[in-house]
């Protein structure tokens, strides 16, 4: 996976962040094409970006 990374093939960067209750709001800007390049996340668990759950 390094490689990847390193090669450019692969981003792990995130562009957004949403809720678990922003599910449906995240699939819509991607089917509208109107999410922000890059990768998108949802949050499980998590009680704000950067929170891993307890």
């Amino acid at each position: 996976m390094n490689e990847l990374v390193i090669s450019g093939q692969v981003d792990p960067c995130l562009s957004a962040t949403y809720s678990f209750d922003e599910i449906g709001h995240a699939h819509q800007l991607m089917h509208d094409n109107q999410h922000p390049y890059g990768n998108m996340a949802c949050l499980v668990n998590a009680t704000e970006p950067g929170r891993a759950p307890k």
